[in-house]
C-alpha cells in the first residue's frame, strides 16, 4: 500500500462521535458479523479472530439475489470496489475492473486483484474525495477491458478464478462455512437469551 492508498479520517459533522461510538460498542459486544466467508479471506479472518478475542460469524447474506443475477447477466464489471459490490461480483463469478475512489477501496482492491487474482486495475493511484475527479485515459480503460474479455492467458486465469468462488458461495449458502456460522450466531443468541431469561428468574 501506498500512502496514497490509506484510509483518510473523515472529517464530515458528527462522524469522530460516531466512530468512537462504534469502536466502544464493538469492544463490548460479543461477536462479530462479517459479510464474508471462510474461504474467501481464511488469513485475515485468522488475524481479526486473534486481534478481537472473540467470535468472528462470517456469513455471506447480504449481497441481494437480484444483484447477483444482474452481474451474472452481464460479465465483467466496472466496480470502485465498495464491499458490498464487491461480494456481488465474487458470488456470482465476475471478473472486476477495478476503479476504487477512497476510504477502504484500495483495500479492496488490493483483495480482489492481488490476492484472490479476479480483477484488473484501471490504474488509478491517488486517493480522492467526494466531489473530486480523477481522469483515467481511455488507453488505460482500453486495456483493462481487453484483458477481462479477451481470451488470453490472464483474462482464463482471472474467469477461472472466479468461477472457482462462484462454486464455493454455492456451497457456502447451502451447507458449508456461511450456512454454519449462522447456524453458530443463531444458536449463541438463544443460549444468551436462555442464560438471561434464567439470571432474571423469580426464585
Amino acid at each position: 500500500m501506498t500512502r496514497g492508498h490509506l484510509m483518510k479520517p473523515m472529517s464530515l459533522a458528527g462522524f469522530p462521535d460516531f466512530e468512537d461510538r462504534a469502536v466502544k460498542d464493538e469492544a463490548e459486544a460479543d461477536g462479530v458479523v462479517v459479510n464474508s466467508f471462510n474461504e474467501l479471506e481464511a488469513q485475515f479472518i485468522e488475524v481479526y479472530m486473534k486481534m478481537m478475542g472473540k467470535k468472528t460469524y462470517n456469513v455471506v447474506g447480504w449481497a441481494p439475489q437480484v444483484a447477483i443475477l444482474s452481474h451474472e447477466a452481464v460479465g465483467g464489471f466496472l466496480t470502485h470496489c465498495g464491499w458490498n459490490s464487491t461480494i456481488e461480483a465474487l458470488c456470482a463469478g465476475v471478473v472486476m475492473v477495478t476503479w476504487p475512489w477512497f476510504g477502504e477501496q484500495f483495500m479492496n482492491e488490493r483483495v480482489v486483484v492481488d490476492v484472490l487474482e479476479v480483477g484488473v486495475r484501471v490504474g488509478i493511484e491517488v486517493r480522492t474525495w467526494l466531489g473530486e475527479e480523477v481522469l483515467v485515459g481511455r488507453e488505460e480503460i482500453g486495456v483493462a477491458l481487453e484483458r477481462v474479455m479477451d481470451g488470453g492467458e490472464e483474462g482464463r486465469i482471472e474467469r477461472g478464478e472466479c468461477e472457482r468462488l462462484r462454486r464455493w458461495r454455492g456451497r457456502r449458502w447451502r451447507s458449508g462455512s456461511s450456512y454454519m456460522n449462522m447456524t453458530m450466531l443463531i444458536e449463541d443468541v438463544k443460549g444468551y437469551q436462555k442464560e438471561k431469561r434464567a439470571t432474571h428468574a423469580i426464585p
